[in-house]
């Protein structure tokens, strides 16, 4: 989960492991090339005035799909379906304390009458703050149920809003398909997810009752990692790997309505599938440049790509 933490290009934040302490965050100075501090809990966001945190729980989120949890500590609440004191955390970074904002039992009840799966054991899965960090938004999903035929069934996504205390929660009509999105500003975000399209790229203004529309039909059918340039007028998308194992790189203008492929990458198979690399591609803060993670030369690297 490393990231930058402010803007000046010294901070860097990341979760670590301590074996005495569990699972936390760490702030790492580059100039003083020391950690700054550690925080009590590990990070899932951080808000965009490094004020705030979303935290999570990773050993939860390692049963339900290894590849994004940690495997290090068993989930504390591994038998209970939707706990009452365990869920969404917010941390203050400033003075490093931490509080229980929204229980998966909290969420099971508001999403009930919308979500199918409600009484199934639920966990977060994506968190991330708007751009303002007033608000957050989370994908909510269930363990697989098992179905006929003692086969693994799918799980199932409702996504929610709320504000950074866990207040004014909002259930938002994507039905119980939804995966990546971007946050366009502090009220408005693209998301790929099910709605009136089927399964597409939609625009959704964060409201009690939002509603979705297509940013464009013909060329978001598949699902993919989006995110807007920093002037909010393109958006950069990828795709997992096609029959070729090829993974396609996208640029959308967004006023035009019009989008071209940028490049190609070729994916080598990999088992299990939590393992695999996606392309997960990120804009340059200027907007002239792109980032993405790629195996296409035998070996996981961190590519950039001038536009």
């Amino acid at each position: 989960m490393l990231q930058w933490l402010g803007h000046d290009g010294d901070l860097i934040a990341y979760n670590d492991f301590n074996g005495a302490d569990g699972f936390h965050s760490v702030i790492y100075s580059f100039v003083e090339d020391r950690i700054i501090s550690r925080l009590c809990l590990p990070f899932a966001s951080l808000s965009s005035d490094d004020r705030f945190a979303l935290s999570i729980n990773f050993s939860r989120m390692y049963d339900f799909r290894p590849g994004y949890g940690y495997c290090n500590l068993p989930d504390k609440w591994r038998d209970e379906k939707q706990p009452t004191d365990d869920g969404i955390y917010l941390v203050d970074l400033k003075n490093n304390s931490t509080r229980l904002i929204l229980s998966l039992a909290n969420i099971a009840s508001a999403i009930k009458e919308f979500a199918p799966v409600a009484d199934e054991k639920l966990l977060v899965n994506h968190i991330t703050f708007n751009l303002g960090g007033t608000r957050f938004l989370a994908l909510v999903r269930n363990f697989p149920v098992a179905i006929s035929g003692g086969k693994d069934g799918t799980w199932n996504t409702t996504v929610i809003t709320a504000n950074r205390d866990g207040t004014d929660l909002h259930v938002l009509p994507t039905k119980a398909y939804a995966s990546h999105y971007h946050w366009k500003n502090q009220a408005t975000f693209a998301i790929h997810s099910d709605g009136p399209a089927k399964h597409q790229l939609y625009e959704i203004t964060d409201t009690e009752n939002a509603s979705l529309s297509a940013i464009d039909r013909t060329f978001f059918i598949k699902d993919g990692h989006c995110s807007y340039s920093p002037d909010r007028s393109r958006m950069l998308y990828d795709s997992y790997p096609d029959e070729s194992r090829l993974q396609h790189l996208y640029i959308y203008d967004l006023a035009a309505r019009q989008g071209r492929e940028i490049a190609a990458f070729h994916s080598p198979p990999v088992h299990p599938i939590d393992i695999r690399c996606d392309l997960h591609p990120r804009w340059g803060p200027d907007g002239k440049c792109v980032s993405f993670d790629s195996t296409h030369e035998g070996f996981r690297g961190l590519y950039l790509m001038q536009l």
